[in-house]
């Protein structure tokens, strides 16, 4: 149905094929793809004009890395220049395990979650992945 209202679509309006496969197939080349993620739909349920459903689901791609903790700044806000001139340096022995989306093109962190320390690494084997 919707293919037949799209036969001519603008530039900005695109298509996708109907996809089949697992969850975890699927997301795998949506990351080869380099995607952000895949949303998904009970390929039986309708569409609710209007409303919120359960039929839709949403699959976020993230990366995950240890990084060496070498300062902190107190909870304020954004991490900008500025507040970096505040931080508090400490000896770069814990490692954190850092959820995020992307590196961006100037190698910050899009996204970043603490999820932990890692107790089973040193600081001295940690590298950029």
């Amino acid at each position: 149905m919707l293919a037949n209202l799209l036969k001519n679509p603008p530039e900005n309006i695109r298509l996708s094929d109907e996809l089949r496969g697992s969850k975890d197939e699927l997301l795998r080349v949506a990351q080869e793809f380099g995607l952000e993620g895949l949303v998904a739909k009970r390929p039986n349920s309708l569409y609710e004009s209007g409303r919120r459903s359960g039929a839709w689901v949403k699959f976020k791609i993230t990366k995950s890395q240890e990084f060496v903790i070498g300062g902190y700044t107190l909870p304020e806000g954004g991490r900008n220049p500025a507040v970096m001139k505040h931080c508090q340096w400490v000896k770069p022995a814990l490692v954190a395990q850092i959820k995020f989306t992307e590196w961006t093109h100037d190698d910050q962190l899009r996204q970043p979650v603490f999820l932990g320390l890692r107790t089973d690494k040193e600081a001295k084997d940690v590298v950029r992945e």
